[in-house]
């Protein structure tokens, strides 16, 4: 079976950036010091939490196919501004990990796209 693992963004924005929304990857969940942003990349796909430019506290999750092309994407509330990614290949999840240490945690199940 394929798990998630995480890497660092070789560029500073996904593919195609939905609207109103926008990349911003800090260092530390508490300074404004902002660098390339953790991915999610699982099989053919790479997933962006992107933060939404009218600054509320959730994560637009969006994963991305081989191509660049936007294959699924939803909303997660809870926290902005992504800093570090973490997986639990036990319990099968994936937290995202913001500003001020707020994060959110979402299921494979949440994230698959057709991987097996």
């Amino acid at each position: 079976m394929v798990i998630p693992e995480v890497i660092v963004a070789t560029t500073d924005e996904p593919p195609v950036t939905p609207p109103d929304m926008k990349a911003v990857c800090l260092a530390k969940p508490d300074t404004l010091d902002f660098v390339r942003c953790p991915l999610v990349k699982w099989g053919g796909y790479t997933y962006w939490a992107l933060a939404y430019l009218d600054n509320r506290i959730a994560f637009h999750i969006v994963a991305y196919g081989p191509t660049g092309r936007v294959a699924k994407m939803f909303s997660k509330a809870g926290a902005r501004y992504l800093w570090k990614i973490t997986t639990d290949d036990t319990n099968q999840w994936v937290t995202f990990h913001g500003q001020d240490s707020q994060s959110v945690t979402v299921t494979w199940d949440e994230l698959r796209v057709d991987q097996r």
